[in-house]
């Protein structure tokens, strides 16, 4: 067996009735700069083989589909004064090729626990939010090229 990317080579005799197993694996990048695909086509020149290249057989070829999740979380106001209230939008985005199923994202704010007070009008578009004295968590579902958005706001 070879490897010169992006090409697997293997060559050898099989005998009849015989199986040759090929196993590698890939490391998606993060991020995932491509088009969250990855994709793979076995092709043979041997006679008789149904995966002659171009035959666009189906048990030829594999596609795995990476989920991306993009996090992006914006306050009101960059600066503040002692009293004011400060309303933080967070947007859960999955901009993958897949589902997010079952999935949990943490919020931790120990410093905005010492300085401020929530309002209690913490909110998710869908799923379940978790508040507690330091943070949050939200548990749910994001479809592919879906978004939550996550909204509540502090007393300084």
């Amino acid at each position: 067996m070879s490897f010169t990317s992006p090409n697997l080579t293997w060559a050898g005799n099989l005998a009849v009735g015989a199986t040759a197993t090929i196993t590698f694996s890939v490391t998606v990048s993060n991020p995932d700069t491509g088009n969250k695909i990855l994709s793979s086509t076995v092709t043979s020149t041997t006679t008789g083989s149904n995966c002659a290249a171009g035959s666009g057989a189906a048990a030829c070829t594999t596609t795995v589909n990476v989920a991306v999740l993009a996090i992006a979380t914006t306050p009101s106001a960059a600066t503040t004064t002692p009293g004011a209230v400060v309303r933080f939008t967070t947007t859960l985005t999955n901009t993958g090729q897949t589902p997010y199923t079952g999935i949990s994202v943490a919020f931790t704010g120990a410093d905005v626990a010492n300085n401020a007070t929530s309002n209690g009008d913490q909110t998710a578009s869908s799923g379940n939010l978790s508040v507690g004295a330091t943070g949050a968590v939200w548990t749910g579902d994001i479809p592919e090229g879906g978004t939550v958005t996550i909204t509540g706001s502090l007393t300084v």
